[in-house]
């Protein structure tokens, strides 16, 4: 692929990664009230952490251009904004699943929540797995570039 193509995934995929960012940054807000009620909460801000980290230095690799070549010879334009857009998406239902389970807060507030964050748990483990897929994405072409 021509430098210039390069050059075209970095401008495409830094609006989304900004995005994305954004997204983990509200997921991480939301299961800061919920950690102490459910142990998969606590593990769950744990990957999200990784996560962030991962998604950072990917960002800022295609910031400066030092992985640009690596990005274009393992993704193309399409396939790195269909990951970036299916991480959004993947975040965005974390997070109304959070907000689901934070909403109608009563006096019973952690029973409350406990029985919501319960009843979501296999598909939080399912978007767990996803973003560990993400991780692993994200850092093969700044592993290429090492």
């Amino acid at each position: 692929m021509d430098p210039a193509s390069a050059i075209g995934i970095a401008a495409s995929s830094l609006s989304l990664l900004a995005a994305l960012g954004r997204s983990v940054i509200s997921v991480k807000n939301m299961i800061d009230g919920i950690r102490n009620v459910n142990e998969a909460s606590g593990h769950l801000a744990a990957e999200l952490d990784t996560f962030q980290f991962s998604l950072s230095i990917f960002e800022h690799q295609v910031r400066t251009g030092a992985i640009r070549n690596h990005v274009a010879g393992w993704w193309d334009s399409q396939s790195l904004e269909a990951l970036l857009t299916n991480a959004t998406q993947t975040f965005s239902r974390l997070d109304f699943i959070y907000r689901a389970i934070r909403r109608d807060r009563s006096f019973l507030d952690r029973t409350r929540e406990y029985l919501r964050t319960t009843m979501y748990d296999q598909e939080i483990n399912h978007l767990k797995l996803r973003i560990n897929t993400y991780i692993s994405a994200f850092n093969i072409p700044v592993l290429m570039n090492m």
